[in-house]
């Protein structure tokens, strides 16, 4: 038995196309983590943000698991200086996770649509930290590939085109 399990909860901020069927599907994968852990030494992770993030947060509290939010506060900085603000929370809950414990113990759940630029930026820093990032797409499909000096996150399309980068020979760690 695991003495612990670190979860990094991401993904889409839409979870309004089906949000009954969204959530037991959040619920199932997120249950499925904690087989093997000894409950008291579960953490649980996640950005604070409407969709998946929050449906993450209950779980976690209808299981009395600890969670740690870090939300970002998008009316503290002009509009035009936004851009930052998420891809640098990805990189502070990250290193978080790496502080609670080693990366072979944490676990990034990654709920990504196709429009989930945050997602991927974080489910590529997690990678990049040698965290293994669990791919539960909703509508989509995985692909991380190789691109340069580090990993390129897509996603194919629904309509099975290929990642543009790696025509289709992607993987998921």
């Amino acid at each position: 038995m695991t003495k612990s399990r670190i979860i990094l909860v991401t993904g889409t901020r839409r979870d309004s196309h089906n949000p009954s069927g969204v959530r037991d599907y959040v619920r199932r994968r997120l249950d499925k983590c904690l087989a093997g852990v000894e409950k008291p030494r579960v953490h649980l992770i996640h950005g604070g943000a409407k969709g998946i993030d929050t449906l993450a947060g209950e779980w976690a509290r209808t299981r009395s698991i600890v969670w740690t939010t870090f939300p970002v506060d998008w009316n503290s900085v002009p509009r035009e200086e936004q851009r930052g603000l998420g891809p640098q929370r990805n990189q502070v809950m990250v290193d978080f996770c790496l502080k609670l414990e080693r990366p072979e113990h944490v676990v990034c759940m990654a709920f990504p649509d196709r429009e989930s630029k945050g997602t991927l930026d974080c489910m590529r820093r997690a990678h990049k930290a040698g965290i293994r990032v669990v791919f539960n797409g909703i509508g989509v499909d995985p692909c991380i590939c190789p691109r340069g000096d580090g990993f390129r996150v897509g996603v194919q399309g629904t309509l099975g085109e290929p990642c543009p980068y790696c025509k289709g020979r992607g993987f998921v760690p």
